[in-house]
């Protein structure tokens, strides 16, 4: 790995993070199919209505990637230069809607 080298320390976290975004890309698609015997079982699910919560959970996904990326480009003027980065608005997105959910789900469960 000379590449590995021969690359800054900035360069270095950058690759570190996307290789953990990539690794971390599919998870919940890979957890769904540990799952779905659970949720066939407990709720009563078909094999088709179990079929269609995950494409559910795909098309979701993908509108919701393609939110977060309109989000992230668009322009607002008058906004500081921390919020104004596009990751920075991207994250706010989707960072905090998650956290709030599972805020709500832990308070629910308590």
């Amino acid at each position: 790995m000379s590449f590995w080298r021969e690359m800054s320390r900035s360069e270095r976290a950058a690759f570190r993070a996307c290789f953990g975004g990539w690794a971390l890309d599919g998870m919940d698609f890979q957890f769904y199919s540990f799952v779905i015997p659970t949720l066939i079982a407990g709720w009563g699910l078909t094999k088709a209505q179990a079929g269609t919560l995950q494409t559910t959970t795909l098309l979701a996904s993908a509108l919701g990637g393609w939110l977060a990326g309109l989000i992230a480009d668009r322009n607002r003027p008058g906004a500081d230069a921390a919020d104004h980065h596009p990751l920075v608005r991207a994250l706010h997105w989707s960072v905090r809607p998650g956290a709030r959910a599972m805020a709500s789900f832990s308070s629910r469960a308590a």
